[in-house]
């Protein structure tokens, strides 16, 4: 699925864009499932979400890297956070409950990975209470 950059999803017919954003919540959710983050959306008491928490997105491309712009980016992470809500993982995506997402740019992916247009990892970390 592509990373979706603010530029691209002016330019796309909704119908696909709503497509990836599919892809993307579902791959979150196949992630979160594999790492046992907690927030289980099926209701497992032992697995609760958390109130608050911080996340950070590293964005990587396989080279040649042209200049892009880091916020243009925001459009692919959107649909990663709506996949932790709708895990469980923090109750919703307002500012009470996250900090973030804050995106930066990673090292350039090795030239053999060219088959992966990029690469997203997040670092989420919990910060206790919900903010009033």
């Amino acid at each position: 699925m592509p990373m979706i950059s603010v530029n691209e999803e002016r330019r796309t017919h909704w119908a696909i864009l709503n497509g990836w954003r599919k892809l993307w919540r579902e791959a979150v959710r196949a992630a979160a499932t594999h790492m046992a983050l907690p927030g289980d959306a099926w209701g497992d008491p032992r697995r609760a979400g958390r109130e608050r928490v911080r996340i950070e997105a590293e964005l990587r491309f396989a080279p040649p890297r042209r200049d892009r712009d880091v916020a243009n980016y925001h459009a692919t992470t959107k649909p990663i956070i709506d996949g932790l809500v709708s895990w469980g993982l923090i109750p919703n995506d307002t500012p009470a409950h996250l900090d973030g997402p804050h995106l930066r740019f990673g090292p350039d992916l090795a030239p053999m990975s060219q088959a992966i247009a990029g690469l997203v990892t997040l670092t989420i970390t919990d910060l206790g209470r919900a903010r009033p």
